[in-house]
């Protein structure tokens, strides 16, 4: 994806390193380290830039409403900010339900484990998978495969599928018109599902840049504005100075490649930003 951000954190730790002595290696966090208060905060403000798939205006405006405490919550924001979601109404019910306006149900019970964590809405790829693994006691393979299906306009296959689906579920219990009601709702989430795993992977390198940029402003900002693109320096600047430091110009004697901290509450601009 030539993510940018990666050079960022990269940046900043080498950074802190050379600075302050301390090496940090974000591989070892615990949980402590992925539940900081003080990181959610600045998140739930809209205090964004610079945080990788959290710094869009959508994004942004997600996060201010949903308060995310947890990698779980920012990967449902990642997931609920996409078109699909949004167009289909799903994540004005994610919020409904969440907020206690609208009750959260399932079409059948042994559904609540699998559709509790995001408020009973399927928004994951995985979650369609366990649905025809609990209910229809599909192997992960098979799962997998109609996931693949549903995900396709292969009409033909896809209506093949929903027969054996409703057949399974009819065997082991469920009763018909719920299985075909299911059967019907798990294709039109398909169509907006995002895959659980890449959410989180999204949601960790995101929190990371926030975490750094909590606790490591300076570093964090030189890195950020040194690897950002030239038509992000502006809005770099502008962030930097709503946090109270300084964008000092650029000086021949005093300025490095790329932008470089300096005296803890500075900035120096980088001679290669000019």
């Amino acid at each position: 994806l030539t993510i940018t951000n990666l050079d960022t954190l990269q940046m900043c730790m080498d950074l802190i390193a050379e600075h302050y002595g301390e090496k940090i290696n974000i591989y070892d966090w615990d949980s402590d380290h992925y539940s900081d208060p003080m990181v959610y905060d600045e998140i739930g403000l809209g205090h964004t830039a610079g945080m990788f798939q959290l710094h869009t205006p959508a994004v942004t405006r997600l996060c201010k409403r949903f308060q995310p405490r947890s990698i779980a919550d920012l990967a449902d924001v990642i997931t609920l900010v996409r078109p699909g979601p949004q167009r289909s109404g799903l994540t004005e019910q994610y919020f409904r339900r969440r907020a206690g306006m609208e009750s959260v149900t399932v079409v059948d019970e042994r559904l609540a484990p699998v559709l509790a964590p995001t408020q009973g809405c399927i928004i994951y790829q995985e979650q369609v998978m366990a649905a025809c693994q609990v209910l229809g006691g599909y192997s992960l393979a098979e799962a997998d495969e109609v996931r693949r299906l549903l995900g396709k306009k292969e009409t033909e296959k896809v209506a093949a599928a929903g027969t054996m689906f409703i057949e399974r579920c009819v065997e082991r219990g469920m009763d018909r018109g719920a299985a075909e009601a299911l059967w019907k709702q798990l294709g039109e989430f398909a169509k907006y599902s995002f895959n659980k795993s890449h959410a989180w992977a999204y949601a960790l390198i995101g929190y990371w840049c926030a975490w750094l940029k909590v606790h490591y402003p300076s570093m964090f900002l030189t890195a950020a504005l040194s690897t950002s693109d030239a038509k992000d320096v502006p809005s770099f600047v502008n962030e930097a100075r709503r946090m109270g430091y300084q964008v000092l110009p650029p000086d021949v004697n005093q300025s490095g490649v790329g932008f470089r901290p300096a005296g803890g509450i500075a900035v120096r601009f980088g001679l290669d930003a000019i």
